[in-house]
């Protein structure tokens, strides 16, 4: 079964790749195991000494999901990464270093 929202199946499992980490409450109600996820371009601008984003192109100021690993509602894990682009925000990126994540899966 597909949920017609979000295209998604319900009982997906496995790996999903998806752009907007600001998704991931709907990415939380499947069955994913991974979640990979960017779009946040790290905040755009990072807050020095904090680590912590202060703006992002689609969730604006301060970020929930900026880059890292994150656990969803379901235990899903989510990582998001910073990216390499700064895309359309007129604004540069400040304090923070464009990334390209290396995700080796293996089973257990």
């Amino acid at each position: 079964m597909v949920d017609r929202r979000s295209g998604l199946p319900d009982d997906a499992g496995g790996a999903y790749a998806g752009a907007a980490a600001e998704r991931a409450e709907v990415y939380g109600k499947f069955a994913f195991d991974l979640v990979l996820a960017g779009h946040a371009h790290g905040g755009q601008w990072l807050i020095p000494f904090v680590g912590r984003g202060g703006y992002s192109p689609d969730q604006h100021f301060f970020p929930k999901y900026v880059d890292g690993r994150y656990t969803l509602a379901n235990g899903s894990e989510m990582l998001v990464s910073r990216g390499l682009a700064r895309e359309s925000a007129p604004l540069p990126r400040l304090f923070n270093s464009p990334e390209i994540l290396s995700v080796v899966l293996s089973w257990r």
